[in-house]
């Protein structure tokens, strides 16, 4: 309605919320290629799963899947995962642990890599 309101606060954050990156020549079917919102219309719990990505929500999908008993590779572009998180702004101890965490849950980490295209069944 465009009308303003102040608010004071001490602290304050801004959650803005997001959509998924959908980079070109990635075939998104919801039935095997899934992004971030549209894996939450999956029905079933796959036996194994591959996420790309070493941003929160990669980690945390990875997290959820590896916890549900899906066999979980996250597939990161750097080939030192704590610094692929410290680059989204985690401190480099946060990260380190985290990565351990990741890896003491069973979930494979394949660093420096990327995908490069997919199968179609």
């Amino acid at each position: 309605d465009g009308s303003e309101q102040t608010i004071h606060a001490k602290n304050v954050l801004i959650a803005t919320g997001s959509k998924p990156f959908r980079p070109d020549g990635i075939p998104f079917d919801g039935r095997r290629i899934f992004d971030s919102d549209s894996i939450n219309t999956l029905s079933y719990l796959p036996k194994s799963i591959a996420i790309t990505g070493s941003g929160i929500i990669a980690v945390e999908f990875a997290k959820i899947f590896r916890n549900l008993g899906a066999d979980v590779t996250l597939i990161i572009r750097d080939s030192v995962p704590k610094n692929a998180l410290m680059k989204i702004g985690l401190d480099k101890d946060v990260a380190a642990t985290l990565v351990a965490d990741l890896v003491r849950s069973g979930i494979n980490i394949k660093r420096g890599a990327q995908v490069k295209s997919f199968d179609t069944l």
